[in-house]
């Protein structure tokens, strides 16, 4: 009896078990995802920062720089030269005295091998190598802040695709909402037709419907905005051809906290902006690319080993030290040693050239430090412009409204006349566009503004070594 409750128990427990594990999969199953959810701003900036072209490139970039380093730290490694030879060689028999062989018959071959190598370890350069290696690793630097400069493109780029897509949606509604309007107005003028009111005429008909023909070309021109930032969208984030792109917001953000200041943002600008650091690294590699350059001009110090081995059958081995066979031979040795180059003019143009290069990117540096200030406070003028124009539309749509609204009732009881009521109409649609131009203005200078200061790179960690 026991063993069948203990059996019976465990059957339930396992059966339970099925149950949950089924549940689990079927909630898993059923969560919902990024793309069926809708993608935020952020996953839609996180996405295209995985897949961009341009910033993997980049970062190809800054694997070449680390190889490049790799490259001149070896140099200060001993290097090995070998060589292996295997031919014909004439027969030698006897010694240096006599020998039954000629060089010049024919059939007198055997074959030789021969194996010889030589080690070179540099001892001192005067800087050759260590200054190459230096400005290697500051070209790492240099190709790092490449790296985010791209990163920095390609959220500008995401967030220009993001609201546009957002200002052709929102103005799309805009373009439906006011045609509702018009619609309302051509119901009322078509009665007031029908009865022959003289507060109307058949040229007011004509009116509306070229404002409506008008308003067609509007909303032409949103679906046409919305289709060009869909698709560049979703060509950003690497979207295949059967992947539909959702995204969650519906409305372009509008303005969360007021600006600070212009000095704030250009004191952030350079403090983190990529183009400053790759100037500052790329100087410093430069200055250093000097000094080797001046280095080539004095010796190398080294110590080094050679040793060869040959042998070749058919040929007697002479172990007089002052003859010397090339077919049949074993030596060594150890030696230090200095090498240098003597050229007339090569090295000093060499040296000039580096310099040359060296003025040329403090002169690019000059030209960054002048105009990146400006480019902040463009982008800084241009969301405070679009940021008053949000309040100033905000209300002049909002009364555009007011006097819409009230233009139609009084056209209704033929109190206003047909004029009255498409400038209502019309005003209203210009003031509400230019309202949701103002929103994507800000945002997309907001978005500049980010980019132009170095900002992003606060909000996240884009690239991790």
């Amino acid at each position: 009896m026991a063993e069948r409750w203990i059996s019976g128990r465990r059957m339930g427990q396992w059966s339970l078990g099925l149950l949950l594990s089924l549940l689990g999969l079927w909630l898993f199953a059923t969560a919902p995802t990024a793309a069926a959810a809708g993608y935020t701003l952020d996953q839609c900036i996180e996405k295209a920062l995985k897949y961009s072209p341009e910033v993997r490139e980049a970062k190809q970039e800054v694997e070449m720089s680390k190889a490049k380093h790799d490259e001149a730290a070896a140099h200060k490694l001993p290097t090995i030269e070998g060589l292996g030879l295997v031919g014909p060689a004439h027969r030698a028999r006897g010694d240096q005295v006599y020998s039954p062989d000629t060089s010049t018959h024919i059939n007198q071959w055997t074959i030789f091998g021969r194996i010889s190598a030589a080690i070179v370890q540099p001892i001192y350069t005067f800087g050759k190598i260590q200054f190459r290696q230096d400005a290697a690793k500051a070209g790492i630097e240099v190709s790092r802040a490449g790296v985010q400069r791209k990163e920095g493109e390609t959220i500008l780029q995401v967030k220009e695709a993001y609201y546009g897509l957002l200002l052709g949606r929102v103005g799309k509604e805009t373009v439906d909402e006011v045609k509702g309007f018009l619609n309302n107005a051509r119901d009322i003028l078509q009665r007031l037709l029908a009865v022959r009111s003289k507060s109307v005429s058949e040229i007011d008909q004509y009116k509306l419907e070229a404002y409506a023909g008008e308003l067609e070309k509007y909303r032409n021109l949103t679906e046409k905005a919305e289709s060009l930032a869909y698709d560049a969208l979703r060509t950003r984030m690497g979207l295949k051809s059967e992947e539909r792109l959702e995204i969650q917001e519906q409305s372009l953000p509008m303005p969360e906290k007021p600006l600070q200041s212009l000095g704030h943002y250009v004191t952030t600008a350079q403090e983190l902006r990529p183009e400053f650091k790759q100037l500052k690294a790329g100087l410093t590699a430069k200055q250093k690319l000097v000094d080797a350059a001046r280095a080539d001009q004095y010796p190398s110090f080294f110590v080094g080993g050679f040793g060869s081995l040959a042998g070749a059958p058919g040929r007697t081995r002479i172990k007089n030290p002052f003859i010397y066979d090339d077919f049949n031979h074993v030596y060594g040795g150890a030696a230090g040693g200095m090498k240098f180059d003597l050229d007339f003019g090569i090295k000093k143009a060499k040296i000039r050239e580096a310099k040359a290069d060296l003025q040329k990117l403090r002169e690019t540096n000059d030209y960054a430090q002048d105009n990146i200030p400006l480019q902040v406070q463009k982008a800084y003028l241009e969301a405070r412009e679009a940021e008053k124009n949000i309040q100033a539309f905000r209300k002049a749509y909002t009364e555009s409204r007011k006097w819409m609204v009230a233009a139609l009732s009084n056209y209704d009881m033929g109190l206003a006349p047909s004029k009255e009521v498409f400038d209502a109409i019309e005003k209203y649609a210009l003031n509400r566009g230019e309202f949701l131009k103002a929103i994507y203005d800000y945002n997309i200078s907001l978005a500049q503004l980010n980019l132009y200061t170095g900002s992003y790179l606060r909000e996240k960690v884009y690239y991790k070594e």
